[in-house]
Order: structure tokens, then C-alpha cells, then sequence
């Protein structure tokens, strides 16, 4: 267990490798859909994560839990990088129609409440969904 090293689990370099894409301007659309086409979902969700400014974990959970597109929304992508995504991810789904719709109509607002929300304390979040997510 000493000789354990958080460094080198893939999330840290995923992340590493996302800063580094970022730093040097190569973290945008054109980035994203090359890495779409190349398969590599987790640079690509981590790469969306950075752009989206939320945690990757949440990313994460977004990409794999059928909120791709709110996610690509998130991260500032536009249409024709969403649909690289879905072309890439979600290929035999029969239901592009519906995320590119989903994608089309979310609005602003309610694309930065999510941002909001998810920029809070993961376990603040939490307490909140166990309490009913109420303002009080």
C-alpha cells in the first residue's frame, strides 16, 4: 500500500493529458471529434470534463449514463461535434434523432443550472438529492 501511487491511475493521467491538450490550445471541437472517431472515450470524456469546468468523475458518469449530449452542451461543443460523438458512440442506437433533438433543446439557462450543479461539492450534491433536493 505505501508504494501505491494516485498518479498513475488513469483518471490522473487522462487528466494530466487533458491539461496538457488544454494548455496548449489543441482542446477544442476538432480535438474532440478526432477523438470520437479514434474510440478513445475516456480522454474524451476528460477533455469534455475540462472544457465543461466540472469534475471528470461527473463527466464520467454523464458520458456513460445516456447524457452525452448535455455533456458536449456543457463543454461548449457545437452541433456537428455532438453528432461525431453520437456517430461514434452510439451507433446502433436507432435514436440519434432524439439526442441531437435533446441537444438542440436545451437552452442556456438551463444548460449553466447544470453547470452550477455540478461545479458543488459532490457530497454536498448528494445530501441534496437524499433530502429531496428542496432550497430550504
Amino acid at each position: 500500500l505505501a508504494r501505491h501511487d494516485e498518479g498513475r491511475r488513469l483518471a490522473a493521467a487522462v487528466a494530466a493529458l487533458a491539461r496538457a491538450l488544454e494548455s496548449v490550445s489543441r482542446d477544442g471541437d476538432d480535438m474532440i471529434r478526432t477523438l470520437a472517431q479514434d474510440g478513445d472515450a475516456a480522454l474524451l470524456a476528460g477533455l469534455l470534463a475540462r472544457r465543461a469546468g466540472i469534475d471528470q468523475a461527473d463527466a464520467w458518469q454523464l458520458f456513460t449514463g445516456g447524457e452525452a449530449m448535455l455533456l458536449a452542451r456543457l463543454a461548449g461543443c457545437d452541433r456537428s461535434t455532438a453528432a461525431q460523438i453520437l456517430a461514434a458512440f452510439e451507433p446502433m442506437s436507432g435514436a440519434v434523432d432524439r439526442f441531437i433533438d435533446r441537444f438542440d433543446g436545451m437552452d442556456e439557462a438551463a444548460v449553466e443550472e447544470q453547470r452550477q450543479w455540478l461545479r458543488l461539492d459532490p457530497q454536498y450534491r448528494a445530501a441534496r438529492e437524499a433530502l429531496g433536493r428542496t432550497d430550504g
